[in-house]
């Protein structure tokens, strides 16, 4: 079984060096440490139906990272992620049980944003290394590069986060697979310091190519559910979390998992 190259890889990618929310202000510097957990239930087969893992076998990653972010100028800001995942699988095979566990650094991420808060729209660009621990990204590790579109805007006690965008993977041993990221959140204020919301995310994953050739049935999708809420501390601290879990899927690992996030915001 793939799932786990599939669950460390998102693990690597989703560092949150880049995120769904609006650039920092200009001169502020944001400081986040991220500690998040998923864990396998499954797999949607070619017909989208979810099959469970078999007796006795687990995968888990557990996520570190850290995120920092600063406003360059009015509407724009930089980030750079790093994470470190340990990931955990176990399998049993003729009552036999197999453990494997890694950990290491995963592939630095940088991004750029740019969004006019007058518009609320803007773009990015962010790309994902091809850099990290052997054991965690491979030897041959890909270089990501995401371009797209970011929304973001207020309505009295409503606010609205969404971004699409175009995952290019570079070839590794004439082999590559693109795909489309799609994320919407809406988050309701009831109180001045408490915002819970429900993020959607959507994934279709293009057929992979080898060496410059479609490989049939190899396309899919993921919807994945993300409940969560963020939590404004003051003005310099603020935490999130969230429980995501897919819902639907198609040649894809289905999982559930949970994510915590703290924020720290200082003016330069």
């Amino acid at each position: 079984m793939k799932q786990i190259t599939a669950l460390a890889m998102l693990a690597v990618t989703n560092s949150f060096a880049f995120d769904q929310y609006l650039p920092v202000a200009r001169g502020k510097f944001e400081s986040d440490a991220i500690v998040d957990y998923s864990s396998i239930t499954g797999e949607y087969d070619s017909n989208g139906k979810k099959q469970s893992l078999p007796s006795g076998w687990s995968e888990s990653v557990i996520g570190p990272a850290l995120q920092f972010k600063y406003g360059v100028i009015d509407d724009l800001d930089v980030s750079l992620g790093l994470s470190y995942p340990f990931v955990s699988s176990k399998i049993e095979i003729l009552g036999v049980s197999q453990s494997k566990n890694a950990n290491g650094l995963g592939r630095p991420d940088l991004a750029v944003k740019y969004v006019p808060k007058d518009l609320g729209i803007g773009g990015f660009v962010d790309v994902v290394l091809p850099m990290g621990s052997k054991k965690i990204v491979g030897d041959k590790p890909a270089t990501t590069i995401i371009p797209g579109v970011l929304f973001g805007k207020t309505f009295d006690k409503i606010v609205v986060n969404a971004l699409a965008g175009y995952v290019f993977n570079t070839e590794v041993d004439k082999i590559k697979q693109d795909r489309l990221d799609v994320y919407a959140q809406g988050q309701y204020n009831v109180a001045p310091l408490v915002g819970p919301y429900l993020g959607l995310d959507f994934t279709k994953a293009f057929q992979e190519k080898d060496d410059g050739k479609s490989v049939a049935g190899s396309d899919g999708y993921l919807l994945t559910l993300e409940p969560g809420a963020n939590l404004t501390i003051d003005d310099k601290m603020a935490i999130e979390l969230n429980v995501p879990f897919t819902v639907l899927g198609k040649n894809a690992a289905s999982s559930w998992g949970v994510a915590a996030n703290f924020r720290y915001t200082l003016g330069l």
